[in-house]
């Protein structure tokens, strides 16, 4: 009998790993024992390693899962970036099917369901920095997607970008979507993201 509860213990495991993504959210949005993760360089949002619930609700993995389980955090890390991927980086233009010149593109899901975590997963943000091969904005535009703009398309100062973020916020983001009202910039010989804070 304990052999049999074993084998359902890790065939769970296996399953609950085997689903889970990564998802972006304010971070005293987050139920209190979920399991979080910091992004270098992106303050004032956390990651949280999310999986669908039948009813097409999102639930976080927790730390009592991860005790019941047996999961260990290297292997939460290892799953969001093994699992398949469905994520959507394409021009804001042709993803919105509009006329527009200008270079911005959304990083989203194919549900735009909570799909601003894409940025965390290695194969994508490998692949947005293929595709624009220089510095780059990330604007987070809600739980559910990253508006990612190049920088040498902007004309205007960087700073004002923390400012464009919080009045799109304040006026077509519902509360509970809101992610951040800072901007975020990649360096791409760096690999690495910094903070363009919002200050009131």
């Amino acid at each position: 009998d304990s052999t049999m509860n074993l084998t359902t213990v890790s065939d769970k495991k296996s399953i609950l790993l085997s689903n889970i993504y990564p998802t972006l959210h304010s971070p005293y949005q987050l139920p209190k024992n979920a399991v979080r993760s910091k992004i270098k360089g992106m303050n004032h949002i956390a990651m949280a390693f999310s999986f669908n619930l039948p009813s097409g609700q999102i639930a976080q993995v927790t730390e009592t899962m991860m005790e019941k389980y047996n999961i260990t955090y290297v292997e939460l890390i290892n799953a969001i970036n093994e699992n398949p991927c469905n994520y959507v980086f394409k021009k804001m233009a042709s993803f919105f099917n509009i006329e527009d010149a200008m270079p911005m593109y959304v990083l989203t899901n194919e549900s735009t369901y909570y799909g601003a975590g894409g940025i965390c997963i290695n194969n994508v943000i490998r692949r947005i920095m293929n595709t624009i091969q220089d510095d780059f904005y990330i604007l987070p535009s809600s739980v559910h997607e990253l508006i990612i703009v190049p920088v040498l398309s902007l004309s205007v100062s960087e700073y004002i970008l923390p400012q464009i973020v919080h009045r799109i916020n304040c006026s077509i983001v519902d509360p509970d979507d809101r992610l951040s009202n800072h901007a975020y910039r990649l360096n791409y010989k760096l690999g690495t993201i910094t903070t363009i804070p919002y200050t009131k």
